[in-house]
């Protein structure tokens, strides 16, 4: 896994630790804290982000802004691992009409 983000990976956090603790993550101390869910009180500077399980997978409600557009609304898959960005699918992409401003682009083979 290391080779594909192009840094050392110490752990995965999946399901099982979201569905039964609140999960705090200081990016700056890198730092993971679990917390008894029914014990659990916020404070702090950071904000929560509320999670939804769906088939075993963590969705949080978010919008995509562009400029010149109605923000588009949805559920979107809670993966701080993954390599790109963010990956919208092609339903989404097209209800909200998100590819209409981007700029169109060339795949060619430079081999």
């Amino acid at each position: 896994m290391e080779s594909g983000f192009g840094q050392s990976v110490d752990g995965i956090l999946r399901y099982e630790i979201f569905n039964r603790f609140v999960v705090e993550i200081d990016y700056i101390s890198r730092i993971v804290t679990l917390h008894d869910p029914k014990s659990y009180k916020h404070s702090g500077s950071g904000q929560a982000i509320p999670l939804m399980i769906k088939d075993n997978r963590p969705f949080v409600r978010g919008k995509i802004m562009q400029v010149g557009t109605k923000a588009a609304e949805g559920n979107f898959e809670f993966d701080i691992g993954q390599v790109g960005a963010i990956t919208l699918g092609e339903s989404f992409t097209s209800e909200h009409e998100l590819l209409k401003f981007s700029r169109k682009t060339l795949q060619t083979n430079t081999g």
